[in-house]
């Protein structure tokens, strides 16, 4: 159980670090501080949504059946929303707006979900959702590859840490615990 303390100190120490300039440049103004309540709730009912599906799981329940009521359940909640919300809520016409839809919907909900979830059923909920301390790292890439975001030391010590984390939490004790061990003479020998 140490071990998973350790890697999750160091993926946080790692996804701070990744991020320290933004975090020490931030204006924690009513909008931003309540952005931040948001996605800390946002992974709080994530990792509700872990347990339903561990749940589900064992009970026999397969992916795409879990994974359609939860998009059913949530269509209706969003739907109940929209419809006592003084928000407008309009629908574009142009392939580009529908083209995005297909593909979020499709890729993005429907195979992403599915994916992780048989993912969360094959190794645990614990493990499976270290894993999602891997998405800041893939949003680095991506905005290196295409916005020429310049990486500084804190990028990689942020990038480091993650990786050293998820190596000690995902790794089998006995693996670790091998690599960690000195080879003695008469181990090498038999």
């Amino acid at each position: 159980m140490g071990r998973i303390y350790l890697g999750a100190a160091l993926g946080l120490g790692g996804i701070v670090s990744l991020f320290w300039q933004d975090l020490i440049n931030a204006d924690l103004n009513s909008d931003a501080f309540i952005g931040l309540l948001l996605a800390l709730a946002g992974m709080f009912i994530a990792s509700l949504g872990n347990m339903v599906s561990v749940r589900n799981s064992n009970r026999q329940i397969g992916v795409l059946q879990g994974n359609a009521w939860g998009m059913l359940y949530s269509a209706l909640f969003l739907g109940g929303y929209v419809a006592f919300s003084p928000l407008q809520f309009s629908i574009e016409a142009d392939a580009q707006y529908w083209g995005s839809l297909l593909y979020l919907s499709v890729f993005g909900t429907v195979i992403a979900f599915a994916c992780y979830f048989h993912l969360l059923k094959n190794i645990g909920p614990e493990k499976a959702s270290y894993l999602i301390v891997l998405f800041p790292l893939v949003a680095v890439t991506l905005s290196t590859w295409f916005e020429g975001f310049v990486w500084q030391l804190n990028t990689f010590i942020g990038f480091s840490l993650v990786l050293i984390g998820n190596a000690i939490v995902l790794t089998p004790y006995q693996r670790i615990r091998a690599w960690l061990s000195p080879t003695t003479p008469s181990r090498a020998n038999s």
